[in-house]
């Protein structure tokens, strides 16, 4: 997978394509593609065949009503819906499903390595723990990426109880232009949210630059310093995907009017922004979906009181760049809004991650833990894009291990699960999930007797 463009955001699906249950109607998908494929089908390019395999999921299955009818439209739904099974590495951009996917349609994966026999999940549970693994965010440029799932692990296999909405915008902040002292920073450095010591929002600020874009100041002030300002090279950096074309004059006209406050702060120019600021595009694009700044409708409210009230702003202090960063913090946050619901339905595909009360966690912690400790397994790389999605043959696409992916030694990995069997004086590794289930459970009754010591003593009763 890689960023459209800098204000892009890590998405595990796609927009178009939301469901409920992605499992049974992924696999529903991939049946009806795999079948168009197989009839000597071509995708790019092709509206015809993007049309046709659209209309069959409308004839065969109850996914979708049939509301389009032109040729056009119902190709770029064919495109569309099939979209997020892309990025799931079951088929390829050309629609033609991959090893992996045809091992997963035709329960034919790869044999359970020494890892995955102690994770106890479904083969359908299987397939995506192994394909998220496996999952790159590549730069703007495809020249350098993470992987967000491994980052996740990473992050459970050292908390417990982590804040589902903590572990969504931590793993869509994360960007791929950072390497792995950075992504392990950010990991080491929660500890003080963990202690208290900084608020969630206190740690983003200080160790997340949310998109990872940052610019040389001096381009951003030569941009914003024209007089007027270059609409060609404001939107080189104030970008909006696909309504770009109405946002862009919205977005340039508020920036002018705080460039002119900066320059002269005048009650006039004070009402001119504050008028701007309102508008929904503003919000969304420059104050997390809020209005950008602190006021009063008393008509005693003074430009004075508007100072003291915005003091600390970004827009208004320090360099002008702080603009851009607003803006791209500020679209940033609204598209986490958009995803978070999805990275949790379908990192949840993978039945590794409890997000049990809305709080994250790994039943199998500990095993996570010293796979982490004992093998160095990197989060990030720069193997090129094209080389890693662009051919079927690619090691995204092959039905393997999960250890096989990671190039880990299977000896080995065994070695440190026989150690963690050891810390819990288990005889067997194959004994962990009996025993972590048996003490979540055991939790759970000293739970209700301390809760509930009435309703405890009738039950032994």
């Amino acid at each position: 997978m890689k960023l459209k463009n800098e204000s892009s955001v890590l998405d595990f699906g796609d927009t178009s394509f939301r469901r409920k249950e992605y499992m049974s109607e992924y696999r529903t998908l991939l049946v009806l593609l795999e079948k168009h494929m197989e009839n000597g089908q071509t995708w790019a390019r092709n509206a015809d065949s993007q049309r046709d395999f659209y209309e069959t999921v409308i004839d065969q299955t109850n996914l979708f009503d049939r509301n389009e009818t032109e040729d056009k439209k119902m190709a770029k739904r064919g495109r569309t819906l099939t979209n997020s099974l892309v990025k799931t590495g079951l088929i390829n951009g050309k629609r033609e499903v991959s090893d992996a996917g045809r091992a997963w349609l035709h329960r034919n994966l790869a044999p359970l390595d020494e890892f995955e026999k102690v994770l106890s999940i479904s083969e359908d549970n299987l397939i995506f723990f192994r394909q998220w693994s496996k999952l790159r965010l590549y730069n703007v440029a495809g020249d350098h990426y993470i992987k967000p799932f491994l980052f996740m692990l990473k992050m459970l296999s050292r908390y417990k109880d982590i804040p589902r909405n903590n572990l969504e915008v931590l793993v869509l902040s994360i960007s791929p232009s950072m390497g792995e002292k950075e992504l392990d920073e950010i990991i080491d450095k929660y500890q003080l949210v963990i202690d208290n010591q900084l608020l969630f929002d206190q740690f983003l600020n200080m160790y997340i630059d949310q998109g990872g874009m940052r610019v040389e100041e001096s381009r951003l002030e030569a941009i914003l310093n024209q007089k007027p300002i270059n609409e060609d090279d404001f939107n080189q950096f104030f970008k909006n995907g696909k309504s770009m074309e109405a946002a862009a004059p919205i977005y340039l006209k508020f920036v002018e009017s705080v460039l002119l406050f900066r320059e002269k702060p005048t009650r006039s120019s004070m009402m001119a922004m504050l008028r701007l600021s309102k508008q929904d595009k503003i919000k969304k694009a420059f104050g997390y979906n809020a209005t950008p700044f602190n006021s009063s409708k008393a008509p005693q409210y003074t430009l004075s009181d508007f100072r003291d009230d915005n003091g600390e702003n970004p827009l208004l202090s320090g360099s002008v760049a702080n603009i851009y960063n607003v803006f791209k913090n500020s679209k940033r946050y609204d598209l986490i809004r958009e995803y978070g619901d999805m990275t949790y339905r379908l990192t949840n595909l993978a039945g590794i991650i409890n997000y049990d009360n809305g709080i994250a966690n790994l039943p199998l912690q500990p095993i996570f833990t010293k796979l982490f400790d004992k093998f160095e397994i990197r989060m990030s790389g720069t193997q090129p894009f094209d080389e890693f999605e662009g051919e079927l043959g690619s090691e995204f696409y092959s039905n393997n291990s999960f250890i096989a992916s990671l190039h880990l030694n299977s000896d080995s990995v065994r070695s440190g699960l026989e150690e963690v069997a050891g810390n819990y004086e288990l005889s067997d590794v194959s004994k962990l999930v009996n025993y972590f289930e048996d003490q979540k459970n055991n939790r759970f009754v000293e739970l209700v007797k301390n809760r509930f010591p009435q309703l405890s003593n009738q039950v032994q009763h």
